[in-house]
């Protein structure tokens, strides 16, 4: 799939499509840090897109930018978040709506000064660790190589 896809937009959403539909994620998203420290949604896949409307993720230090998506773009690691946590606040309730319990994101290595960041919802807080974390963290090394 990596090597089939001719512009970026469509590896993203495909990307995003394949890891909801394969790990049943609620949601897979892939977010780019912008200049002014918002975070813009390249692609997205799964049953709870419509969480993404409308919601201000940051990558800056703001309150938003706490999160687990801002996290891994702000320091190019790995974050995995339950939704009970502090720093979940301001998407608490509207990640509740839709069943969503733990959010891993990972950092997309890009091209020059950009970032980008891989993050899957889960609605099974247990989900994302082992087995499924590994394999996120070789798709976004590999997402990274094919942009």
């Amino acid at each position: 799939m990596l090597a089939g896809a001719r512009e970026r937009s469509e590896l993203l959403s495909e990307c995003c499509s394949v890891i909801a539909q394969a790990r049943s994620y609620a949601l897979v998203w892939v977010g780019r840090g912008e200049p002014d420290g918002s975070v813009s949604t390249l692609g997205s896949a799964g049953e709870a897109t419509d969480f993404l409307h409308g919601i201000d993720f940051r990558w800056d230090d703001r309150r938003e930018g706490g999160g687990p998506i801002g996290t891994a773009l702000r320091r190019s690691e790995p974050a995995i978040v339950k939704v009970n946590e502090p720093s979940f606040a301001p998407w608490r309730d509207r990640a509740r709506q839709f069943g969503i319990r733990c959010v891993v994101a990972l950092p997309i290595a890009g091209v020059g000064d950009t970032r980008h960041a891989l993050a899957a919802c889960s609605t099974d807080a247990r989900q994302i660790w082992g087995q499924d974390f590994t394999l996120l963290t070789r798709l976004a090394v590999d997402v990274a190589a094919a942009l």
